[in-house]
């Protein structure tokens, strides 16, 4: 029994000390795990900290974002008491013709008041008069002194009464100076009384990624104003029936009802007239379009005179060398302005100053060329009669010559 018990001892020892490293093992493990686990999360949440800290950081001081509101809000200050909203108002008739003879008979004496009703009861019956507001848009006012008010073709036309509601809150008749359909323009005239005015600028100098803002009456909530950046420039869209295009793109909401409003960079002055957007919901998708003020500033001083514009004519199709960029690297043209020559009509302009198929033309009147919207729109504006300076590039020189633009065709 001694033996056995001598012999069975140090088994039941082994037994008792691989248990309790298992044990001790397994807590060792849990512990790490929990050790582990805490760590990580430590480690995890200084990290999230950190970059919190540094989106913080980059968040601007309260002084700076109060600079920034200010801004803005003396943007606002300075544009809003020049933007109107505009109602367009077509009178219709309605009315039975034979009942109607017999009225105006009547009222000239012609003939007796017609049984059974007089004729106040006939002419609420069978001449009813209604004025339908037809369209609504913006506007904003660059003359004072003279009330001149700017805004789109399409917001007035077909109109035979047109409302400008100022900004603090006046209502009055406009007429229409002078439009220009091909440029979705037109020029108003209000009572030159107690008006503010916004100055335009020459949008030449705009640059995508430029900080601007919208303004005008979005579904008639009057003075409103949106902020973004120019998204794109000299776009050209299927959208209207505009044939001079070379549009702003921008970001800045715009939406029905904003149309002739002004947009305006981070200065408060006006860039372009809010034109379009881009949309499949008939609401703000991000894309908006603006004419350029500078094409609206090359056609004032015809539409202030009530002068229908007349455009001048070159004779050349042409397209960006953008567009086809193969060919104007093959053409020996490296630089991202100009426009290719695609033809030249026989006996124009073009003809006579020697321009030929796939000729860059770089230079007019002293304006570059920088993509085809530019191209015709400048041609355009530069005037019957006028001799002008033009650069082109061909077999590798820049080569200036004169040339004499002509009436174009379609306003002879």
């Amino acid at each position: 029994m001694s033996n056995q018990s001598d012999f069975t001892r140090p088994v039941t020892q082994r037994s008792t000390l691989r248990q309790f490293f298992v044990v001790f093992t397994g807590t060792v493990l849990a512990l790490l795990v929990v050790v582990k686990t805490q760590l990580f999360e430590e480690i995890s949440y200084s990290v999230e900290k950190g970059r919190l800290r540094a989106i913080a950081e980059t968040i601007p001081t309260e002084e700076v974002a109060l600079r920034r509101n200010q801004d803005n809000r003396v943007i606002a200050d300075l544009v809003r008491p020049a933007v109107v909203h505009i109602s367009s108002r077509r009178t219709m008739s309605f009315g039975d013709n034979e009942s109607l003879a017999s009225l105006h008979s009547f009222l000239r004496g012609e003939a007796d008041e017609p049984d059974g009703e007089d004729a106040g009861e006939m002419l609420d019956r069978d001449l009813s008069v209604r004025s339908f507001q037809i369209g609504m848009g913006s506007g904003f006012i660059f003359d004072a002194e003279k009330g001149l008010v700017l805004t789109n073709h399409h917001v007035i036309s077909e109109a035979d009464r047109i409302v400008v509601r100022l900004s603090d809150g006046r209502e009055v008749d406009a007429e229409v100076v002078s439009d220009d359909i091909e440029t979705d323009v037109a020029l108003l005239r209000i009572p030159p009384r107690r008006l503010h005015s916004v100055k335009m600028m020459d949008s030449g100098d705009v640059r995508v990624g430029d900080e601007v803002f919208a303004m005008g009456s979005p579904f008639g909530l009057d003075g409103t104003f949106s902020r973004g950046i120019v998204s794109g420039l000299g776009r050209r869209t299927e959208l209207g029936s505009t044939n001079y295009q070379g549009f702003i793109q921008t970001d800045a909401v715009i939406n029905p009802g904003n149309s002739g409003g002004p947009l305006v960079n981070n200065r408060g002055e006006v860039i372009g007239i809010n034109t379009a957007i881009a949309t499949e919901s008939g609401t703000f998708s991000g894309v908006g379009f603006a004419i350029p003020a500078r094409h609206v500033l090359d056609l004032l001083p015809s539409l202030v005179n009530g002068e229908r514009v007349v455009r001048s004519f070159l004779g050349v199709a042409a397209f960006g060398v953008h567009d086809d960029r193969a060919l104007a690297d093959e053409l020996g043209w490296t630089d991202d302005e100009g426009v290719v020559v695609k033809h030249v009509v026989e006996g124009t302009p073009a003809d006579t100053a020697g321009l030929q198929e796939n000729d860059i033309i770089v230079e007019l009147d002293g304006r570059r060329m920088t993509n085809g919207e530019t191209f015709r729109h400048n041609v355009a504006i530069v005037g019957v009669g006028r001799a002008v300076p033009l650069v082109y590039f061909r077999d590798g020189e820049l080569i200036e010559t004169e040339v004499r633009l002509v009436r174009r065709p379609q306003d002879r």
